[in-house]
């Protein structure tokens, strides 16, 4: 059970770096495409930044479901008067 609650925990804890730089990177691309709109390198940044907010959002959205996962087993091991919660 460690190996497995450990695994998590990592796993969260990359999700939640990726997400912190994802978003860094999209906020500060996102308002270099601003400065350059309707030139190549704008339209390149703003791409750019679209990339990196898709993967934010990839990013949050496995860390809700992994959240929900492990509430709905807190619940049910409480419900069954587990310990081991």
């Amino acid at each position: 059970m460690a190996g497995n609650a450990f695994s998590r925990d990592t796993i969260r804890l990359i999700l939640m770096g990726i997400m912190g730089i994802c978003l860094a990177v999209a906020l500060t691309v996102g308002t270099a495409a601003l400065m350059w709109s309707g030139q190549p390198y704008g339209d390149t940044l703003r791409m750019t930044a679209g990339i990196f907010a898709w993967i934010f959002t990839a990013a949050f959205s496995i860390s809700f479901i992994i959240a929900v996962i492990d509430e709905r087993r807190m619940v049910h091991a409480r419900q069954a008067g587990g310990s081991n919660v």
